[in-house]
């Protein structure tokens, strides 16, 4: 159905210094007196030319195109590119006729029994991949959880030995201590006999104990240098 050419104004119903609120109000408006249209064909041709209007006009730049045409005179082809839309629906023309054979073509080349085996492949996939995921996520839990619980014997099983460790030089030190008080005590007696009443023995026990007392405050001035904060 051809129409004369309109003005893209007159097609959205709205003066030709109206600003950008007042072209998408009449546009909305546009769009609900269409819907009122019985003829279907007519319906169609008519929302193309108040789509094409709009889009023209809400442009800045193509619209002062337009108004510059319509000064000039030159705006006859643009309206009339825009009042002589073909409906978008016509399936009577061969453009339509094209394009739905097309489609059909396209969607009648599809065999249903490979789109069903596909379909079969896809969920028998899923079936045997996701209990396999599952596993997998389940045996690196546990791994996780091993390797957590060897970590904390293992933390366990050091502190465990550092305190046998430090109970054992502990009491060394008080060993030490009380040998260092019986050396003492018995080297004091051996310094106070008379060297000329001194038996070989004597003397021999007084050079031991000396040596033994000797390497006995080493001992125990490593042991207190270590636990010195603590001890």
């Amino acid at each position: 159905m051809h129409t004369p050419s309109k003005n893209l104004y007159a097609v959205l119903g709205v003066a030709p210094d109206a600003d950008a609120a007042t072209l998408t109000s009449a546009y909305q408006q546009a769009i609900r007196l269409n819907s009122d249209i019985s003829d279907e064909r007519e319906k169609v041709a008519r929302l193309a030319q108040i789509d094409d209007a709009y889009a023209l006009l809400s442009n800045p730049v193509r619209r002062g195109v337009y108004d510059a045409s319509l000064a000039s005179g030159g705006a006859r082809q643009i309206e009339a590119g825009i009042n002589h839309h073909p409906p978008a629906h016509d399936r009577s023309s061969p453009s339509a006729h094209l394009a739905l054979g097309n489609n059909e073509g396209l969607l009648t080349s599809v065999d249903p029994g490979k789109v069903r085996l596909w379909r079969k492949a896809v969920m028998l996939a899923l079936v045997i991949l996701l209990p396999l995921f599952y596993l997998y996520r389940q045996a690196n839990v546990l791994r996780m959880q091993g390797e957590w619980q060897q970590s904390m014997e293992q933390s366990e099983q050091h502190d465990t030995q550092q305190q046998r460790s430090r109970s054992h030089e502990l009491q060394e030190i008080n060993q030490l201590n009380m040998r260092r008080a019986e050396i003492n005590d018995r080297l004091q007696y051996l310094g106070q006999v008379d060297a000329a009443d001194n038996t070989v023995s004597e003397a021999m026990e007084y050079d031991r104990l000396t040596e033994e007392k000797r390497t006995l405050e080493a001992r125990l001035a490593d042991l207190q240098k270590k636990y010195a904060p603590r001890y």
